[in-house]
């Protein structure tokens, strides 16, 4: 089958290869105003409207303004997105990346009201919650910085209203507002991402992905679609995730990484899909306000360490001890002081975890967190 174009060629083509980018096997041709997909057996459509030819069509002559021009390339890139994501077609794909890069004509002056249904209104509440507390946090440990007391008020006021009256059903709001929303929006998309990552069946995965896809749609659509994400998510993601597009759970708190946090994660998926939670549920602990925090947290990334030796361990014949294995590991089997210098730290990680459990000093905290930071680094370096 041949393209078809019907004036619309610089269109056409710009559709034809994005998608041709997401699927490079496919079967992909433009015809009558429809990208056409066959994949591994499968066909779909993809409909474009006369209107959203009429408007790409002179944006790719490149002689309109920039904004305009990447907000409708975006545009057109989300639909396909969204198509291929709702045919399965692209399961590695975090809409939630999507969301953090996309490139619109962002506008100042909106106002409108909203209306969530209970889950999705719980969802961003969580979210909201996160972006307040890291809001405190950052007033807490670096004093007064310009925007962020207003932010932390605004978003606290949404947070209020939902602790009031359990729904987030409210009257006109500004854009400021409406961008915390969209904001919280994405973590709340986030966590969806990184809980589906932690299975392989395709029940639950399907569960998940319609979960995102309707939070996507929901903030894709007017007037969200025309609000720009707020600084602070990307100060917290700044803070807490290296990348700022890995996907992790909603966490409170920025923390010390080893690396980014998916390779991390996907290391020890590979060991045992709990073992994810468990260590994203240490630090949580840790930055909680529970007066056992230390000793749990601690205590869980104990186990997380522990669970990965034993792998390492029993993945040889005999289930040697640790130093002989470190130089197989390590590719140094030439290199003694190098292999032993690498036991002694990970014996000393130990230690300090169980050590740090019950100590009740008021920097235990820190040196909690600097314990479990190393014991991240153990992990990478026994299962990279």
């Amino acid at each position: 089958m041949s393209d078809q174009t019907n004036g619309y060629s610089k269109a056409a083509a710009f559709i034809r290869d994005f998608a041709r980018s997401l699927l490079p096997g496919a079967e992909i041709v433009f015809s009558d105003g429809q990208l056409r997909v066959t994949n591994n057996g499968k066909r779909f459509s993809v409909p474009f409207t006369r209107e959203d030819l009429d408007d790409l069509e002179p944006v790719l002559d490149g002689d309109l303004p920039t904004k305009y021009s990447d907000g409708m390339k975006s545009a057109i890139q989300l639909q396909i997105y969204l198509a291929f994501f709702r045919e399965s077609m692209i399961p590695k794909v975090k809409l939630s990346k999507v969301m953090l890069e996309e490139k619109r004509d962002w506008t100042n002056a909106i106002r409108a009201g909203t209306h969530f249904d209970d889950k999705l209104a719980a969802r961003i509440y969580h979210g909201l919650q996160t972006l307040e507390s890291y809001l405190d946090q950052t007033l807490q440990k670096h004093g007064e910085i310009q925007g962020v007391r207003k932010d932390l008020e605004l978003i606290r006021a949404l947070t209020t209203w939902y602790d009031n009256n359990k729904h987030l059903h409210m009257g006109m709001l500004d854009r400021e507002a409406l961008s915390f929303l969209k904001g919280a929006a994405v973590l709340a998309i986030m966590e969806l991402e990184d809980k589906k990552g932690t299975s392989s069946a395709k029940r639950v995965t399907d569960s998940y992905d319609a979960d995102i896809l309707l939070i996507v749609q929901e903030f894709e659509s007017k007037p969200y679609d025309r609000i720009k994400l707020p600084a602070v998510l990307f100060d917290y993601l700044e803070d807490n995730i290296p990348t700022a597009r890995t996907s992790v759970p909603v966490s409170a708190a920025p923390r010390p990484m080893v690396a980014a946090t998916s390779d991390l994660d996907d290391l020890l998926r590979s060991v045992n899909p709990h073992l994810v939670n468990r260590r994203h549920g240490a630090w949580q602990t840790l930055n909680s306000d529970n007066p056992d925090a230390v000793s749990q947290a601690v205590n869980s990334m104990v186990e997380v360490m522990s669970e990965v030796i034993s792998f390492v361990r029993n993945r040889r014949s005999g289930n040697p001890p640790l130093k002989d294995i470190l130089p197989t590991i390590l590719s140094s089997e030439g290199q003694s002081d190098w292999v032993l210098a690498t036991h002694k730290w990970i014996s000393e990680t130990k230690s300090a975890l169980q050590s740090v459990k019950h100590n009740t000093a008021a920097q235990s905290k820190h040196i909690a967190s600097a314990a479990m930071t190393s014991a991240e680094s153990v992990v990478l370096i026994l299962l990279a």
